[in-house]
């Protein structure tokens, strides 16, 4: 457990830093939960210690020093939620940087991986390329975000930066905006706080893996700017894929931030955010259509070209937010960003026709530059109407958002030997970019509002409401002009009974809405129809237990989406007559048993059915992309204060890589570990082996057309330096 010594504002709620605030940016200051008691209050006045504690609220600055809270999962970044976790009537999975730093996850995709109830998706042509999370069975790969604003780019993302990762589950429109049918997925970023640390760490491993980290937080009230602290995460990755032949990752990434106001009601935040990326991308190995499954050949089979194939990324993110405390009760944040990434990648689609020798290398590629201008304004609230309390958020936002991609035409490559490739077979042809590109622009206006009723200790009634006007205007490479406005109205409404003041159980349903043009294209087949429309129903229950040390929760849910997009095979007309459901148990545990064990796992099953669909072929079958059972769990205990070992395993059943339920991936099991020795209070050491039965597996497919293998055993030394 660390340590973070700290000197912070007195206004400000019990449990809150600079940091800490900024995860709670927005909230009402100074809530109480009603149904506190005094041991309740108490352990609110505790400091949660990833960042420092804090004092009921008062005026004059106070200097605290607290541990490291460990797995149990703090208030989420958004202002949207009011109240502790276990009040919020909604499936939130919070993943800390410290089980990410723990488990040695180095990538966005080892801790998606991870977590049970998502599956993992490929790019093909049109989707290109990154993270692609399937969250209760639906795509979620335009729903990521950055500190509660939208991230759209298909790259792959690296957790140097990251101080959590929220996922949000089930249909949430009223929250996020367009999309979030199966949920979203929040990139909490490292703030400034006040103090000083200094940390370093290199990571050396098997398979040639070479990594440094550095995070410097540095005061600047003895150059004399009071209130004020610079930051500078920054990171750089040269790693080979285990198991795979070839196949290399190359990052590097920068994220300077600096904070103003520290002391006072007002927070000026500037940061910049960097990724940059220069990879040999990999499509894995093609399916046999006789067996449906992947085609049994070695793991580290690769059918790419050394010489033709590339994956480079550049990703920009400006962003300047301004937090104002009007008083005790009120608060207002802004958050201004413009955000760029440009991708040019070449990959070669393995494709292979059953009983033949060898594997067609097939391209897909992609020239693409998006960029995203967002202002969103946030006024939050706490008042009371006679007998009941309030906790208000109101809220405006505007985004531009624009797609350009360039096709290109490549000319074949030769075929690669089923079993025996060559990934340094020369490449002769040409590639020559389109003359124009397929362009974009789409505009976002929406105002939302939440509120909290506490009707006395016992109970809450939550409810939002969002109104979005979304318009998309596309041009494809022949000039061919589409446009499509979108005029809709989300809600959400729970209501939370509290029986005691450490568990809750709750009622919930939400809507969500997937316009055609979600992901910035149009078509003739498309640019008429209306969005999608999902609703959700759950009914849940959140408890803290052992002295508030251990986070427990359970779920039931079905979510019906109720028109979704089909076509009738061999058909280029799209209509909105399919029906989907899925439903779902949910169970998650994160936390300390005792003082030295700390846990953090669960277990999802999700039953899903396409229940209509202009293809007879789908109807009654389970959705692509789809575990009925996942399972994951992460121990770590403390031995001594300088030792600890930990243990992972994780399940996934055999799930169909497409709706017609033709091919499939086999299910797996993984199981990881790691020990941990503190030398003294600025040195550390963890080691970390991956996948330690060498097990093969999937992690994702797009549509049954190829299978991306995931990394075979590795083994990681961490040497971590803080002063």
């Amino acid at each position: 457990m660390s340590k973070v010594k700290s000197t912070l504002p007195g206004a400000v709620r019990s449990g809150s830093s600079p940091l800490y605030r900024r995860l709670l940016t927005g909230t009402a200051l100074g809530l109480v939960v009603s149904c506190a008691v005094p041991t309740l209050a108490a352990a609110q006045e505790a400091p949660p210690a990833a960042t420092g504690g804090g004092s009921p609220v008062q005026m004059s600055p106070i200097s605290v020093e607290a541990d490291s809270p460990g797995y149990k999962p703090g208030p989420v970044q958004s202002p949207k939620y009011s109240g502790p976790m276990r009040d919020i009537p909604r499936t939130i999975t919070v993943v800390p940087k410290e089980v990410i730093q723990e488990r040695g996850a180095t990538s966005l995709t080892e801790v998606l991986r991870t977590q049970p109830g998502i599956s993992l998706g490929a790019g093909e042509g049109g989707v290109p390329l990154g993270d692609r999370a399937f969250i209760r069975g639906f795509d979620a790969r335009t729903d990521m975000f950055v500190d509660g604003v939208r991230d759209f780019g298909g790259f792959f993302r690296d957790p140097f930066n990251l101080e959590q990762v929220e996922i949000a589950k089930g249909p949430g429109s009223a929250y996020s905006g367009r999309g979030s049918t199966g949920g979203t997925i929040n990139l909490v970023s490292k703030q400034p706080f006040q103090g000083n640390r200094y940390n370093g760490a290199v990571t050396l491993g098997t398979d040639l893996t070479k990594r440094a980290t550095v995070d410097v937080n540095h005061s600047l009230a003895e150059h004399g700017i009071d209130g004020a602290a610079f930051r500078i995460n920054g990171m750089v990755h040269d790693a080979d894929v285990a198991g795979r032949d070839e196949v290399d990752v190359m990052r590097w990434g920068i994220a300077p931030s600096i904070t103003f106001g520290l002391n006072g009601p007002t927070q000026l935040t500037l940061s910049y955010y960097h990724l940059s990326q220069d990879n040999i991308p990999d499509y894995g190995l093609p399916f046999d259509p006789a067996t449906g499954a992947p085609v049994e050949v070695d793991r580290d089979n690769f059918y790419g070209l050394v010489d033709r194939d590339v994956d480079e990324v550049d990703n920009d993110l400006v962003t300047a937010e301004v937090a104002h405390r009007i008083n005790q009760s009120w608060s207002l944040i802004n958050q201004a960003r413009y955000g760029r990434t440009s991708k040019n990648f070449i990959v070669t689609k393995p494709e292979y026709t059953a009983g033949a020798t060898t594997v067609t290398r097939d391209d897909r590629s992609r020239d693409s530059l998006d960029t995203i201008l967002i202002n969103q304004t946030d006024v939050t609230g706490k008042f009371d109407t006679g007998w009941a309390g309030h906790n208000l958020t109101a809220g405006i936002e505007l985004v531009r958002e624009t797609s350009a991609n360039r096709g290109r035409s490549i000319d074949d490559a030769t075929d690669a030997d089923l079993f025996d490739p060559n990934p340094d077979d020369p490449y002769n042809g040409t590639i020559t970019s389109a003359a124009t590109r397929a362009e974009s622009t789409t505009l976002t206006g929406a105002i939302y509002a939440f509120d909290t009723v506490s009707l006395g200790k016992y109970f809450d009634l939550v409810g939002g409401l969002r109104w979005d006007n979304f318009n998309t205007n596309y041009e494809n490479a022949a000039g061919e002009k589409f446009d499509r406005f979108d005029s809709t109205v989300t809600w959400r409404a729970a209501g939370v009974y509290k029986p005691l003041p450490y568990g809750s159980i709750y009622f919930a349903y939400g809507t969500s809405i997937n316009p055609s043009s979600e992901g910035l294209t149009l078509s003739e087949s498309t640019d008429e129809l209306k969005p999608e429309e999902s609703e959700t129903f759950e009914l849940g229950t959140k408890w803290d237990l052992f002295e508030e040390r251990l986070s427990v929760s359970a779920a039931v849910f079905r979510t019906n989406k109720t028109n979704a997009r089909t076509r009738a095979p061999g058909d280029t007309v799209t209509v909105l007559s399919g029906e989907q459901r899925v439903d779902g148990v949910e169970l998650g545990v994160a936390g300390n048993v005792t003082e030295q064990w700390r846990i953090y796992g669960g277990y999802t099953f999700l039953d899903s059915e396409i229940e209509s669909s202009q293809n007879p072929a789908e109807v009654g079958n389970k959705f692509a992309n789809i575990a009925p059972h996942s399972f994951s769990l992460w121990s770590v205990y403390q031995f001594t204060p300088q030792i600890d070992g930990g243990f992972g395993a994780q399940y996934v059943a055999r799930r169909y890589a497409n709706n017609a339920n033709t091919r499939w991936l086999p299910s797996y099991w993984r199981f990881d570990a790691t020990v941990g020795y503190k030398f003294n209070d600025h040195i550390d050491f963890r080691v970390n082996a991956l996948n330690l039965t060498d097990e093969t597996y999937y992690d994702s497919t797009h549509n049954g057309q190829h299978a991306l293998v995931a990394p075979g055993r590795s083994v990681l030394f961490t040497t971590n330096v803080t002063f």
